[in-house]
């Protein structure tokens, strides 16, 4: 079973806006795990939007995402579960802290009525009051007629880019989604959705206080696109196709503890393309620059940056996040993989592998 890393402060997302978006099927075993913790995540901030694409899956997964969309979590439940379940040496602190304030007279009356719902507490609050969670789920009854095209494709031609070709048109009627969304809830709110997090909603799980300390850090240091250090049971680096250094040369097919090794030696490692599993994007900017998924024929013709990078690996396919973020970088994006911010892939997952 995954025990998922301790949090205790998440208030550095305080202020902001963010979509969630990811696609999931057959994950029925994970998923209940993994949207706990994104609803820790997303409860940090002042509104999170989640658009989540569930495909025809053969398991529960449809009825678990439906029933989390039809019951949304409160966001102060969340909080005093979470409070609760901190660590007994944590709690002491804490319990410390707020003894010495009851001492201080001046501080009294203000201490109690603080303390008035968590006397052990105190005023601590891992997140803020206030969050939302606004759930969107996307379920659709058949399969999108493109990818039966490529289906059909594949069983009369032997077509091999199914699966690289599904991705993208996956991830743009997502994107899609979220960019029509940002534009009208900007319209109807004044507030502007501040950064989208894709997600692999079949990850084991993820570390989200390490998520909060580095990429709020990262974000305040001009980074457009942060990833997480995703890694597998083997604790190395794990989603290598997915994955260019600033340098411009590609990780996949170098053995991951080389990987792991380059990487963990800077707190944001600057890249050309990266994932991890878990990653946000500046929304705003992402939407400026009109990058999208691509197929590696459009990046080819387009993307100069691609076309000498595809040329010197000499390839004619690709992962799908390869397109967008040389897109952004063509933009003046800056891209880097927070290496203290971990994210869990599952011991069955063959991401990258393919």
């Amino acid at each position: 079973a995954f025990t998922t890393p301790t949090i205790e402060d998440m208030n550095a997302f305080s202020g902001y806006h963010v979509a969630i978006a990811g696609m999931v099927k057959d994950a029925e075993k994970t998923l209940p795990n993994l949207l706990a913790q994104l609803e820790i995540f997303a409860c940090s901030f002042d509104s999170a939007h989640f658009f989540i694409l569930e495909s025809n899956s053969k398991d529960h997964t449809r009825e678990i995402i439906k029933e989390w969309a039809r019951n949304p979590p409160d966001c102060e439940s969340v909080h005093n579960r979470l409070l609760y379940s901190l660590p007994n040496k944590i709690k002491k602190q804490l319990k410390h802290r707020n003894d010495k304030r009851k001492q201080n007279s001046d501080l009294a009356q203000e201490s109690t009525d603080r303390n008035a719902n968590h006397p052990e507490f105190g005023d601590h609050r891992i997140f803020h009051k206030g969050g939302k969670i606004i759930p969107r789920p996307i379920q659709p009854e058949r399969e999108f007629e493109e990818i039966e095209i490529l289906k059909h494709k594949a069983e009369t031609e032997g077509y091999d880019r199914v699966r690289e070709e599904r991705y993208v048109i996956y991830r743009n009627f997502l994107l899609d989604t979220v960019s029509k969304y940002y534009k009208d809830y900007k319209n109807q709110t004044g507030i502007s959705i501040d950064y989208l997090f894709w997600v692999d909603m079949d990850l084991r799980g993820i570390d989200m206080q390490a998520v909060a300390d580095e990429f709020s850090y990262a974000w305040r240091a001009g980074y457009d696109v942060v990833c997480t250090n995703g890694i597998k049971y083997t604790g190395w680096y794990y989603d290598s196709y997915a994955t260019v250094y600033e340098d411009g040369i590609w990780a996949y097919g170098t053995a991951r503890w080389l990987i792991t090794n380059r990487v963990r030696g800077e707190r944001f490692y600057d890249m050309k393309s990266c994932f991890g599993g878990f990653a946000g994007y500046n929304l705003p900017f992402l939407i400026e620059t009109g990058c999208r998924y691509q197929h590696f024929g459009w990046a080819y013709g387009r993307l100069q940056t691609f076309k000498r990078f595809a040329d010197i690996y000499h390839i004619d396919r690709t992962c799908e996040h390869l397109p967008l973020n040389f897109c952004i970088r063509e933009h003046g994006g800056k891209l880097a993989v927070a290496t203290e911010a971990h994210s869990f892939y599952g011991t069955g997952d063959r991401h990258g592998e393919e």
